[in-house]
């Protein structure tokens, strides 16, 4: 038999196992590094159903735990949702914030113009949260008291 052709054949059973793993290696250490604390403390079941919106950027500690367009957040009278896409799930439970843990909320320019930032500081950790301003008026139903801050 061709070695080429055992080599590909390995590559091709190989690649996927290898793939995996790396992928549920990499979603281990981010849940390590800030999300695994706070679903300890908040768990939550699945959540709403309405995602008020993907977060652009969240930060969980520092800035070697960045979750890029990855958070969905919803709000509620009870708290801040917080969940992952689908293919994150592993190691990422959803949880729910209460709104005595945000401790600021207000509207920043960047690199990609305006947005809020939440500013979380909690026994579980510290998380920065940025939003869309498309956001303003679901979030202002429930923060009305911490946006006038």
């Amino acid at each position: 038999m061709d070695p080429t052709k055992i080599s590909l054949t390995v590559v091709t059973v190989f690649f996927p196992f290898a793939f995996a793993g790396a992928w549920l290696f990499a979603a281990f250490f981010m849940s390590r590094s800030g999300w695994r604390g706070f679903a300890r403390r908040y768990p939550a079941d699945a959540g709403p159903r309405e995602t008020v919106c993907r977060s652009p950027v969240t930060r969980f500690g520092n800035f070697l735990t960045t979750y890029r367009n990855l958070v969905c957040i919803a709000f509620s009278e009870a708290g801040i949702h917080f969940s992952v896409l689908f293919f994150f799930r592993p190691f990422h439970s959803p949880f729910l914030l209460p709104w005595s843990s945000v401790q600021r909320i207000e509207e920043t320019s960047g690199l990609f113009g305006p947005r809020y930032c939440l500013e979380i500081t909690d026994p579980a950790g510290r998380i920065k949260v940025w939003l869309p301003l498309t956001v303003e008026l679901r979030l202002s139903q429930y923060a009305r008291a911490l946006m006038a801050r």
